[in-house]
């Protein structure tokens, strides 16, 4: 799949034939649970700079994909970041996994519940009917009854949008979401929280990773395996062009959705190498039979931007980056156009 929308709202039909559950539920909850437990990063591709060839862990990719087959999952949806290095990619992608795992774990529990329901009003229902003689009306009240009854000691998962619609540049201080804390274990590097990162000069990422364990989402009716990808920094100092156009080449083939991640502005320069990465994979791609773009989702993110006005909310400074993103996109400087 190209691209993972939100989720989709869970809903239930109350009719006279009992609940239909309009959205299947994914895997069971001691499957995912398994699957979380021995989730960690997999290096799935390594430059070798003495060779100057792409080495692939098969290994690794048969990890992935036996859990992609285990999710029985409609399509797969890669989310990949790329940028320079030590900018910080690794630790927004591990606040995203975060999020992810409790839009799944909102979404899983949403239709645990409604199964339970569905299956408790059918019951009840029958039950009405042939042992109590109840009408169908009757028999419907009991199943409504019965089903309202079953999920009580299920708590609902909270799943609240990731923006705090109080916040403004420079404004009142807010604790973060309860979301961005899930399964933090401080930061070992051990890779149980999320992808490995740390402070300093020093980079923590090579090569091209993939967090072994999907995360389930629905989209437009199909189940949605949805896997992160973290990607060794650009101009490091260690690879040469070519070897950097390799790894986000190939990012840029594999992702449905691309982050460029960016540090303080969106500049001609990255603007050129982006452009430079995906002509040399598509020069790649030649005798390839595929119908339109190789491409995803391409989409920016600008770190620490510094000139958002105090107390600007939201929408305002959004405004701000969609007009400085136009303003590079659209210029009509020579070679800049094209």
């Amino acid at each position: 799949s190209r691209s993972c929308g939100r989720a989709h709202t869970l809903e239930e039909n109350w009719g006279t034939s009992g609940f239909e559950l309009l959205i299947r539920p994914t895997m069971a909850f001691a499957s995912l649970e398994e699957m979380d437990a021995n989730a960690r990063a997999l290096q799935i591709v390594n430059l070798d700079m003495e060779a100057n060839r792409v080495k692939v862990n098969e290994e690794n990719l048969a990890v992935i994909t036996k859990n992609l087959e285990d999710t029985k999952a409609d399509a797969v949806s890669i989310v990949a970041i790329m940028g320079t290095y030590r900018t910080g990619k690794s630790f927004l992608m591990s606040l995203l996994m975060r999020y992810l795992r409790r839009w799944e774990t909102a979404v899983s529990t949403a239709a645990k519940k409604t199964e339970i329901k569905a299956t408790t009003f059918k019951k009840a229902e029958l039950a009405a009917k042939i042992t109590e003689g109840k009408s169908d009306e009757e028999a419907a009240a009991a199943g409504h009854k019965a089903a309202m009854e079953a999920d009580k000691d299920i708590p609902d998962v909270p799943f609240p949008l990731p923006r705090n619609e109080r916040w403004t540049m420079k404004g009142a201080k807010f604790a973060p979401p309860d979301w961005a804390n899930d399964g933090v274990d401080n930061q070992t590097g051990s890779g149980v929280a999320g992808f490995e990162w740390r402070g300093g000069m020093t980079k923590c990422t090579e090569g091209i990773w993939l967090w072994s364990r999907p995360f389930i989402l629905p989209f437009d009716g199909r189940n949605i395996a949805v896997l992160l990808m973290d990607t060794q920094g650009a101009w490091d100092g260690a690879m040469t062009k070519e070897q950097n156009a390799t790894i986000f080449g190939l990012t840029s083939l594999m992702a449905a959705k691309l982050i460029c991640n960016t540090q303080n502005m969106l500049t001609d320069d990255k603007i050129d190498a982006i452009d430079y990465f995906t002509t040399f994979a598509q020069a790649a791609c030649t005798g390839l039979h595929d119908e339109g773009s190789p491409f995803g989702h391409l989409e920016f993110v600008v770190r620490d931007w510094p000139w958002y006005e105090k107390s600007s909310d939201y929408e305002k400074c959004k405004a701000m980056s969609e007009k400085h993103l136009h303003t590079l996109m659209h210029s009509e400087l020579e070679g800049r156009k094209e």
